[in-house]
């Protein structure tokens, strides 16, 4: 009896963002066709739940350190991707063991330039599946601090490993990699509407709008909210209520069986800052979103730019947010009309091409 196509399915652990999209391509892909998959990541395995992947932690190159969700700690990261750089080739030659061990027929790749480097030295196929490339964020900064080109210089020899990628909304790099395809949005979609979103998360049905606090896989700390007029909103967040809000405030379970997409779904706006998976989620509820920008990190600027282009969004000043003085801004959102929902139907597309790669027919529904 053949045995099933095997994909490796490669994942940066750098925030959550990566995590649910390709946790999210895994679940189309295996809906349609038989395969057996393996995750190399080192993001939460509650991100991979009921995927049916067996999960593993990869030496991957290291995720840029933060400080909060807010702030890049640039000097510690750069230690950490200078001592990787020193073990490189050790690297690269045990993920290619490995790989030569599980014999995979695909490495999909979001988005380890090392998959990409170890999966040619194992002779297997690897494509990319991002909105970026960590050669071109690194690059970016080392237009400040020239310390950083021997890395990004190193990422982007790795990618070049890649046969192709499928490039994401919101996107920044993919200069040496070959065979570039634009992709359409990847987002999960809530399984409920509104007001069945609001009910399953306890939300009151008391006409207050409701704003979501998220700041994704490295949070944020949240200010003291006792500026005036936010007790206009009802809140809700994967937390505590934050010190002095005089609002209403609904903590939310961060467990699996309480996806982020259905909070997205119940809100009427959105706090938070760019990220992909917060940005692709609201984007395909046609939800508001209130951002505090990142001007340090690359991709802010390619996700922002490519949100005010589908959806309502404005921008909440970095002192303004640390002030509590949100209520202006949270007013000004709210008066624009609710976007409609962008279309988020890039995993289906990707996990076509996928299983075309694999050689493999639909399965019927």
């Amino acid at each position: 009896m053949a045995r099933l196509p095997r994909v490796v399915f490669a994942v940066s652990g750098h925030g959550y963002g990566h995590a649910t999209r390709s946790a999210l391509l895994l679940e189309r892909l295996a809906a349609a066709v038989p395969v057996e998959a393996f995750v190399r990541s080192s993001a939460p395995a509650r991100l991979f739940a009921g995927t049916g992947a067996a999960l593993s932690a990869g030496d991957d190159e290291p995720p840029l350190l933060q400080r909060g969700g807010l702030e890049v700690d640039w000097e510690g990261s750069l230690r950490a991707h200078q001592q990787a750089l020193a073990r490189r080739p050790a690297a690269v030659a045990a993920e290619a063991a490995w790989l030569a061990g599980v014999r995979p027929d695909l490495v999909l790749s979001d988005a380890s330039s090392l998959a990409c480097e170890a999966a040619a030295k194992a002779g297997v196929p690897c494509r990319l599946f991002s909105n970026f490339t960590w050669d071109w964020v690194l690059g970016e900064r080392a237009k400040a601090d020239p310390r950083w080109l021997p890395v990004a210089g190193r990422l982007a020899e790795a990618y070049a490993c890649a046969a192709g990628a499928w490039r994401l909304p919101g996107s920044g790099g993919f200069a040496t990699v070959r065979s570039v395809e634009d992709a359409p949005l990847v987002a999960r979609r809530s399984r409920l509407e509104r007001a069945a979103a609001r009910a399953a998360l306890g939300v009151p049905a008391d006409g207050k709008p409701l704003v979501l606090v998220s700041f994704g896989g490295f949070g944020a700390t949240l200010p003291r909210l006792g500026a005036p007029g936010l007790d206009a909103y009802r809140f809700a967040g994967f937390g505590p209520k934050p010190a002095g809000l005089a609002a209403q405030w609904t903590e939310l379970d961060a467990s699996p069986a309480s996806p982020h997409a259905e909070a997205v779904a119940a809100c009427d706006a959105i706090v938070c800052k760019p990220g992909y998976g917060t940005f692709a989620e609201a984007a395909a509820h046609g939800a508001r979103v209130l951002f505090v920008d990142r001007p340090d990190y690359a991709e802010a600027a390619a996700l922002t730019g490519w949100l005010r282009g589908v959806a309502a969004c404005r921008e909440l000043p970095r002192g303004d947010f640390e002030e509590g003085r949100w209520a202006a801004h949270l007013d000004a959102l709210l008066s624009r009309p609710a976007p409609p929902p962008v279309p988020a139907a890039g995993a289906d597309a990707v996990a076509v091409r996928v299983r075309a790669l694999l050689g493999q027919p639909n399965r019927s529904p």
